[in-house]
């Protein structure tokens, strides 16, 4: 589905089992919470057995068959491809039936045939024309006149040679794939979309799992703080505090689940799915460019990036169009050359006799000063001169693009690496405090402080590693290997 240099384990992976490790560690904090946790274990498991898992790739897979937008953009290209074929259209044989009848005095003319003609790509026309000539005279005596004539129209100058000639199509051309490169990069745009969407989602739901577990500890807190107040290990102070922390938890653990349900309801949408429709996320393996040269990336992002690749067709389109109107410059002369062949004297007592044969013309349309047709080179230079200076600036900001989001990789690497030794920290801390409580030698205060630190650690190091794994799916967009286009799409040599 997407180009990958390359790919590791998880951080997502490694929090489930880092999440046991957490549980079993605060499992012993009273041992009636073990009670409540496997309870909140076995809700878990029944709700997630009622979704189905739908993992990242099969999630990108879905996003761009099913998309609603990505389908829009795709009538796009159907009507490219009609401006082509009609482009195509204009050097295909044309023919031209024809019937004419007049009157003069008692005289009957009729003529009637038929025209075969065809554009080529030099510029000029070949036609093939074949014609019957009626003569009804007025004692009623009928003359028939068939005749025959094929020519050839070349232009020497102005409107000559294929680059002219064929302009129109070849500018067909240019805009269907002009159509068909945003279609790719809507692709990827969407693939980039669906990654940042399912990474989202997959942190909101290991975090809401967080906050179950975070509630039904502090319940037990405050249940046992409540206790120990009545007996005198602990003071009201501490009832109230852990009472205050309880609803805090709470709230947050609403917050959270409202912001699961948006999450799941927008990537239902990317995926052209109901909003309401139920699944569940998997873990994500990272994009490991930890090795990566920033001048080989450079050079990976020049021969795949598509809106290089469409700068580059931009000039070429300039070249072509300065040609073009620097040909219109030329005089207008054309040559024509052919054949005809008729019975009789085209009419009835004229002086030109039956026969024919072959013929030479030659006709001019020669202008005056030509200033349109000059301003219209100067123009065309002046967009050329624009399209190359584009070109230039293209490559030196896909070079800092490219720089900077392997910065951001390594970047978001190191973060992720302290932000999980942080949170081995917080739950040490955690488990001190958990001890002293016991032995009485701290109050509930220490143990209410080292659980949100242990929380918030957590918390953050999911969210580190979720930017690992948008850092790595933005470097491989910038890299335009995040979906592989089509050859022919990508940047010429």
């Amino acid at each position: 589905m997407f180009n990958r240099i390359g790919a590791s384990s998880s951080g997502w992976g490694k929090w489930v089992v880092h999440g046991v490790v957490m549980r079993a560690m605060l499992f012993h904090i009273f041992h009636a919470c073990g009670r409540a946790l496997a309870g909140a274990s076995l809700c878990l498991c029944a709700t997630s057995a009622e979704a189905a898992d739908i993992p990242l790739d099969r999630a990108i897979n879905l996003a761009l068959s099913q998309n609603r937008q990505l389908i829009q953009a795709s009538h796009q290209l159907d009507v490219s491809q009609a401006d082509l074929d009609a482009a195509d259209a204009g050097f295909d044989i044309q023919v031209t039936p024809a019937l004419t009848e007049q009157r003069v005095g008692g005289t009957v003319l009729k003529n009637y045939g038929v025209t075969l003609s065809k554009k080529l790509p030099t510029g000029g026309t070949v036609s093939l024309s074949v014609t019957r000539g009626d003569t009804v005279l007025p004692d009623g005596v009928l003359i028939v006149q068939p005749a025959v004539n094929l020519s050839l129209q070349q232009p020497l100058f102005k409107n000559a040679g294929p680059e002219t000639a064929l302009y129109p199509v070849r500018a067909a051309e240019s805009k269907l794939t002009s159509s068909k490169r945003r279609y790719a990069q809507a692709r990827q745009d969407l693939v980039s979309r669906v990654v940042e969407a399912y990474a989202a989602l997959h942190e909101l739901d290991q975090q809401v799992k967080l906050d179950v577990v975070n509630v039904e500890q502090t319940t037990e807190l405050s249940r046992i703080t409540r206790e120990y107040a009545l007996v005198g290990r602990a003071k009201t102070l501490d009832s109230l505090r852990t009472d205050f922390q309880l609803d805090q938890v709470r709230g947050r653990l609403t917050a959270d689940q409202q912001r699961l349900t948006a999450a799941r309801a927008e990537l239902a949408e990317l995926m052209g799915m109901p909003p309401d429709a139920a699944f569940d996320t998997d873990s994500v393996a990272w994009l490991d460019y930890q090795s990566l040269d920033s001048q080989q990336a450079v050079q990976v992002a020049l021969s795949n990036r598509l809106d290089y690749a469409q700068a580059m067709q931009d000039y070429d389109d300039t070249l072509q169009s300065l040609s073009v109107a620097r040909n219109q410059t030329l005089p207008g002369v054309d040559v024509t050359v052919g054949y005809q062949r008729y019975s009789s004297s085209p009419l009835p007592g004229s002086g030109v006799t039956a026969g024919g044969g072959a013929y030479v013309g030659l006709s001019s349309d020669l202008g005056g000063s030509y200033a349109s047709e000059k301003a219209a080179v100067r123009k065309a230079d002046a967009q050329r001169a624009a399209a190359l200076e584009e070109l230039d600036l293209m490559q030196e900001q896909i070079t800092r693009e490219v720089q900077q989001g392997i910065f951001a990789y390594q970047e978001a690497r190191a973060a992720e690496e302290i932000a999980l030794h942080a949170a081995q920290d917080a739950a040490a801390r955690l488990q001190l405090a958990r001890e002293l409580f016991h032995m009485g030698r701290a109050d509930s205060f220490a143990v209410t402080d080292a659980a949100e630190a242990l929380v918030a650690s957590q918390s953050a190091s999911l969210s580190a590693d979720t930017d690992v794994v948008r850092a790595g799916y933005k470097l491989s967009l910038i890299l335009g290997t995040l979906v592989a286009p089509p050859d022919e799409l990508k940047p010429r040599s």
